[in-house]
């Protein structure tokens, strides 16, 4: 039994896991979303969302080959890790070239700390990215996939935002108000 155990453990382990990166993945972002925001109902806190995309990146696969993109990948979920130093805030890798950080009850100045040094450390390998953000209040009565998919719209309109105003920054999805 204890082997079975173990087996489905790892075989879990692996299913939400990403093999390039070691980052959790998709599904694993899905389902910790989803719990953060019911804990935030509880909690009346925040859950903010950070939309990280390399810029340019079929280019980068182009002309330096894909061993080079995959580093390019590897070394920016490296670069997430470190950058998330609070207990409940976590990375992804969405899928391809898309990476999320989840973080619970940040400031907006957490958040803009977070951004800066990723796109500070990823100089540091010659790959620019571009950033979306949004932070959502908890409507203890909306249920909690609704907020997640919202959540992820205004951090996706921030990017494109950030990606439309020259790349390689980040965008708020609040500046996309005030403006």
């Amino acid at each position: 039994l204890t082997n079975n155990y173990n087996v489905i453990q790892q075989f879990y382990g692996d299913s939400i896991t990403d093999g390039l990166t070691g980052l959790k993945n998709n599904r694993f972002f899905v389902k910790q979303t989803l719990h953060l925001i019911q804990q935030a109902k509880t909690e009346n806190k925040e859950v903010s969302l950070a939309i990280i995309d390399v810029d340019n990146f079929k280019e980068i696969n182009d002309k330096y080959g894909h061993a080079y993109g995959d580093d390019c990948l590897s070394n920016l979920g490296t670069i997430l890790t470190s950058v998330c130093n609070r207990k409940l805030d976590f990375p992804c890798r969405l899928a391809g070239d898309e990476f999320t950080i989840v973080m619970y009850d940040a400031t907006q100045e957490e958040i803009d700390k977070v951004c800066q040094d990723i796109l500070t450390d990823i100089q540091l390998h010659d790959v620019e990215v571009s950033i979306g953000t949004a932070t959502t209040m908890i409507d203890v009565n909306m249920p909690a996939i609704i907020i997640k998919d919202k959540l992820f719209e205004q951090a996706d309109r921030a990017l494109y935002k950030a990606k439309a105003n020259g790349r390689n920054m980040f965008y708020s999805a609040a500046d996309l108000v005030k403006n």
